[in-house]
């Protein structure tokens, strides 16, 4: 099956805003600046759920796609959920000049650059993203509790926190002896890490 590649108009007016702005700006004011009919052509006959998707997909396509094409112009786009913003790239003569992009911005970059994920994503799919998008934001939210209920620290790796698990399930365990409500606790703060680490 082929999908559509879909040519984003809104890359221009999205390079003018940024150019204009002074300071960082957040995907709101983007689509606060774009105005509603920017995407009317894009989210006809869509529920709200679908044309909040595709209204998000086409200003993050439209960024990831300049990110790109700045870079051969010597200028860094910055993409985070709190900021984007425009920012010049300056060389210095004898030190490693390459731009390093940690592998969430890169999955971001690929998502959001291939087209197939705005075709076929539905309202179920909508509806599951947003159950994953909030079930990872509440356990980010109580990810230091968890890390704490686990004796480890902030930037614990996924195999630490099962090596700690399982010392601490040995020890807790209600049919050797333990404490049955730490025993919950120690599940659940590893159930939340889980979802983070997935």
């Amino acid at each position: 099956m082929t999908y559509e590649v879909i040519h984003n108009p809104l890359k221009r007016p999205i390079l003018e805003i940024l150019k204009d702005a002074t300071k960082p700006l957040k995907e709101y004011d983007l689509h606060s600046t774009l105005g509603g009919s920017a995407f009317s052509d894009f989210i006809k006959d869509c529920s709200n759920d679908l044309s909040l998707f595709r209204k998000h997909f086409l200003v993050m396509n439209a960024l990831y796609e300049l990110h790109d094409e700045l870079l051969s112009e010597g200028v860094y786009l910055h993409i985070s959920a709190l900021e984007i913003y425009l920012k010049e790239i300056v060389y210095l003569p004898s030190t490693d000049n390459t731009l390093s992009t940690d592998s969430t911005f890169q999955k971001l970059s690929l998502y959001y650059q291939d087209w197939q994920h705005f075709n076929k994503t539905n309202d179920n799919n909508v509806s599951d993203l947003l159950q994953n998008f909030w079930a990872k934001f509440l356990a980010n939210e109580e990810k230091n509790q968890s890390l704490q209920c686990l004796e480890l620290p902030h930037e614990a790796s996924w195999s630490e926190i099962q090596q700690r698990y399982k010392q601490l399930c040995q020890q807790y365990h209600p049919d050797k002896g333990g404490d049955n409500l730490y025993f919950i606790e120690i599940r659940q703060a590893y159930d939340n890490l889980k979802c983070l680490f997935k």
